[in-house]
């Protein structure tokens, strides 16, 4: 392992530790990356794919809940990479957001078209399907 850090490869928990604590700095980030970052962390997570990824990326999902500002196509892409981790508590996971994106919807139609969208992508990964 420390091996593997010197070459700067880590893996399994180890990754996800270092992973989530960047994606958790993105947030604070001043210099307009945060996003971007943010976004890499998600698909590194994904392709990580154990069970403590699937926590972090869940831990994501639950920003929406009571979020002004949640960006819906990075939610979109943190349903994907767990639709794309075949683990226990993925669905649970999803059903919350969607329940959350319903909990919330807005009064504008077109607003209210595209959130319901999202609900439906994340109901359908959590069945297993894709959109």
């Amino acid at each position: 392992a420390a091996e593997d850090a010197i070459h700067g490869e880590l893996r399994g928990d180890e990754a996800v530790k270092t992973i989530a604590a960047a994606l958790r700095r993105a947030k604070e980030r001043s210099d307009g990356l945060g996003s971007l970052v943010a976004r890499a962390c998600v698909e590194t997570l994904r392709g990580i794919g154990t069970k403590s990824a699937a926590e972090v990326l869940a831990a994501e999902l639950s920003g929406a809940l009571g979020a002004k500002n949640w960006d819906h196509e990075y939610g979109s892409q943190v349903v994907k990479a767990l639709g794309g981790i075949g683990v226990e508590g993925v669905r649970d996971a999803l059903l919350r957001y969607a329940a959350a994106l319903e909990a919330q919807l807005p009064a504008d139609a077109m607003a209210r078209s595209y959130v319901q969208s999202k609900i439906a992508e994340a109901r359908a990964t959590a069945a297993g399907r894709s959109t």
